[in-house]
C-alpha cells in the first residue's frame, strides 16, 4: 500500500527559476552561491523553483495545507502547520515554490536523477536550462518538520517537462562583430 503521507501532484504552465537539473548542486556558504558538486557530496541535490500568480499560488498553498492537516489527523504528534518549505511571496505579488531531490538517500546510496523531458515528452538533450524556461512538473508533497520544530510541507522533485527552454551562453546578448572590427587609433586627446 502506498504511503498516504506522500501526495503526488502535477503542476502545469509555470515559469522556472534557478533550475539545477543538469547536475547536483550544493550551497557554498563562504561564497554565498550554489555550485555543481558530485552527487555524493554533503548537501548535493537537484532543485527547481517555479513562480505562480497569487491566485494559483494561494490555491496550491491551501491544497498543501489541507494535505498536512490530513497527515496530522493520522499522527497527532505532528506540530501545527507552519509553512510550505521553500515557498515565498515575491515583491511583485507572485508566489515561488521550490522542489528538490537529494543526490543520495538516507543510506548514502545514489539517488536517481529526476526525469527531465522536452515538450515532446522525450528526454531533454540539454538539461542546463536557465531562469525563464517554462513547463510542467511533478512533485510529491510530504509532511515534515524543520530543526526549529516548525511543521510543514516539503516538495520532492519527481519529473520536469520543459516546454519552452531558455539557454544561455558566454556571449549571450551580443552578435559576432569580428567581421565589422576596424582598427582605429584613438585621437591624441583621448590619451590624456
Amino acid at each position: 500500500m502506498a504511503n498516504p503521507d506522500f501526495m503526488s501532484m502535477t503542476i502545469k504552465n509555470v515559469e522556472f527559476q534557478y533550475p539545477k537539473l543538469d547536475s547536483t548542486y550544493k550551497w557554498n556558504v563562504a561564497e554565498r552561491h550554489s555550485e555543481k558538486c558530485p552527487q555524493n557530496a554533503a548537501g548535493a541535490k537537484w532543485q527547481i523553483t517555479w513562480v505562480m500568480d497569487k491566485v494559483r499560488g494561494d490555491e496550491l498553498t491551501a491544497q498543501l495545507q489541507k494535505h498536512y492537516a490530513e497527515c496530522k489527523a493520522r499522527d497527532a504528534k505532528r506540530p501545527a502547520f507552519g509553512k510550505v518549505f521553500g515557498s515565498k511571496v515575491l515583491e511583485d505579488g507572485r508566489v515561488s515554490f521550490s522542489a528538490s531531490r537529494n543526490g543520495t538517500n538516507q543510506k548514502g546510496e545514489a539517488s536517481i536523477a529526476p526525469e527531465v523531458v522536452g515538450a515532446d515528452t522525450k528526454p531533454l538533450a540539454d538539461c542546463a536550462i536557465w531562469t525563464g524556461s517554462t513547463g510542467n512538473l511533478m512533485v510529491s508533497a510530504i509532511p515534515t518538520m524543520d530543526a526549529d520544530g516548525v511543521g510543514g510541507i516539503k516538495l520532492l522533485l519527481t519529473k520536469v517537462q520543459v516546454v519552452n527552454p531558455v539557454y544561455g551562453s558566454a556571449g549571450a546578448g551580443f552578435e559576432d562583430e569580428t567581421a565589422n572590427v576596424v582598427a582605429v587609433a584613438p585621437a591624441e586627446s583621448e590619451w590624456g
